[in-house]
């Protein structure tokens, strides 16, 4: 059973946030906004549980390979493709378009195992795209 924590607004979860839970989810609801996201406590992987529910896109924390700079992305299991991504850049999120000195082609590694598999890595060809396509 996915067991999740307290939702926050997105301003306000840290990169520390996501190192101690890999997988987070939107929290819109009755309760919450679309501004607030929730950490799934019960695993950190993303799960076929995960996958197979149609109300949990999982937001994964990912590594830039080969710069050291943490972030995140929504990740469309079916898609192969993780979109959306911020990146820790300066103390806030910042949209990984925006920032200039990333390497062209960008890998992005997912800290979170995807079905069990470690060190999935997604591409993304285009600096200003907001899409990295899974390539492992």
């Amino acid at each position: 059973m996915i067991r999740f924590g307290r939702a926050k607004h997105y301003s306000e979860v840290t990169l520390d946030d996501h190192l101690k839970h890999l997988v987070w989810t939107f929290a819109h609801g009755s309760r919450n906004d679309e501004e607030r996201e929730k950490p799934i406590l019960s695993t950190n992987e993303v799960t076929r549980e995960i996958v197979e529910d149609e109300l949990i896109v999982p937001i994964i924390t990912i590594k830039v390979d080969g710069v050291g700079a943490y972030g995140t992305a929504w990740y469309l299991h079916r898609d192969r493709v993780i979109f959306a991504i911020a990146l820790w850049h300066n103390g806030r999120w910042t949209s990984a378009g925006r920032i200039a000195d990333l390497p062209s082609p960008t890998i992005f590694a997912s800290l979170a195992k995807i079905l069990g598999k470690p060190d999935v890595r997604f591409k993304r060809d285009v600096a200003s795209s907001e899409r990295a396509f899974r390539i492992n």
